[in-house]
């Protein structure tokens, strides 16, 4: 177990028991490997405290101790960080008429398309400005503390993240690859991740900020990835649940790719002799691995075409699940502040990922959900929508 770096029931510590030379297992060996450790490698740090902090948040969590939004200590509620704000969350219509911001009758634009050349093009939809809160006053600890974070300005944001042959058009040379095959005797390297109208994966966030530059120097918008709170903003359309659509026991398979009960189908082989029909072999219901949620099955349970879910109120698609997606901002403690620097475009820092994918389960794809990557990493699942900046003397 040692060598293959597996704890065994979290501490490495073999019962005692005694021969007719000698007694094995009488002393305590944690701190006789911290002293060799420290004797010998000059490394001081406790590889299992680890486990003793996993530990003291399962007990917490069984209810040796008190919360006042449990009956019994969750471990993630903070009394203390309740936020409140007029007017937010918004019900429909008052989400449709912020984005819509009509005027003397007159109808509002709320789509935009621009040319990209080679036969491609993009549509943006209208984000209004406003204020709502960010993040999960019971969520996860880089979720919070939640805060009101105020939207000043409207801007564009594209209506599905960008697509393989969007991405083509600024750089030919690049493919998203390839999705894990499970299972064994594969005809193909894996289930195709590069068709025209998948996302663009494997793009690291230099990469998106560069494609970014080449649109605003193409067309002469300003173009650029959201910032967190942008994306955040968009994603909820008006909303202060997980999801647009409700929370974690709400059938998300109308509106996301996420990890389905259909991923229990993703290892393939073959049907009698090599070269015969490659089947489907499902795993046993009772295996939870690869890890998914077995109550909903949505359209395809690898990466899919953009725009095969139901849009949100605000005309966006896959912005949870498909494709996680870059944001501008660094993956940085909150409260989120907007001028505090995290949106600076720092290429040393990591940035925050947003929205899951089709290989998350519902509860790490939510509105507030975040994830943190390097700035030249490819990730299988990642890929990113671009902002445009609204014109000046928006009506909003």
């Amino acid at each position: 177990w040692i060598d293959l770096n597996a704890p065994w029931k979290g501490k490495w510590a073999p019962p005692a028991f005694e021969t007719d030379r000698y007694v094995v297992g009488c002393t305590n060996q944690v701190e006789r490997r911290k002293e060799l450790a420290a004797a010998y490698a000059n490394i001081t740090d406790d590889p299992e405290a680890e486990y003793d902090r996993h530990l003291a948040r399962v007990n917490e969590r069984l209810g040796r101790g008190t919360c006042p939004a449990c009956p019994r200590s969750c471990g993630t509620h903070d009394p203390t960080n309740v936020v409140k704000l007029v007017g937010w969350p918004m019900n429909a219509n008052a989400a449709s008429e912020l984005q819509l911001g009509r005027i003397d009758q007159v109808a509002p634009v709320t789509t935009k398309t621009i040319i990209l050349g080679e036969g491609q093009s993009m549509t943006f939809r209208l984000i209004p400005a406003g204020k709502f809160v960010m993040g999960r006053a019971d969520g996860r600890p880089d979720e919070k503390p939640a805060a009101v974070v105020e939207i000043a300005k409207p801007f564009w944001l594209s209506e599905t993240e960008v697509r393989n042959d969007q991405y083509a058009v600024f750089d030919p040379e690049h493919d998203s690859g390839w999705q894990d095959m499970f299972g064994k005797d594969h005809a193909a390297p894996g289930y195709p991740g590069c068709h025209r109208r998948m996302p663009a994966v494997r793009v690291s966030w230099n990469e998106a900020s560069a494609f970014c530059a080449w649109l605003s120097k193409k067309t002469g918008e300003k173009a650029s990835l959201p910032t967190e709170a942008q994306w955040e903003w968009a994603a909820r359309a008006g909303t202060g649940t997980l999801f647009p659509w409700g929370g974690l026991d709400d059938d998300f398979s109308p509106y996301a790719n996420f990890a389905d009960a259909d991923v229990r189908n993703m290892s393939l082989g073959w049907e009698g002799k090599a070269g015969a029909i490659r089947i489907r072999r499902p795993y046993k219901i009772s295996q939870n691995y690869p890890l998914h949620e077995e109550r909903w099955k949505d359209d395809w349970f690898n990466l899919n075409y953009v725009g095969r879910a139901d849009c949100n109120l605000w005309g966006l698609y896959d912005m949870h699940g498909n494709a996680a997606e870059w944001t501008r901002s660094d993956y940085a403690p909150y409260p989120y502040v907007d001028g505090d620097g995290r949106n600076a475009g720092d290429a040393e820092r990591k940035k925050a990922v947003r929205g899951g994918s089709f290989a998350s389960r519902p509860r790490d794809g939510t509105s507030a959900g975040r994830l943190g990557y390097w700035p030249w990493q490819k990730v299988f699942d990642v890929g990113f929508r671009v902002v445009l900046k609204a014109e000046d003397g928006a009506r909003h």
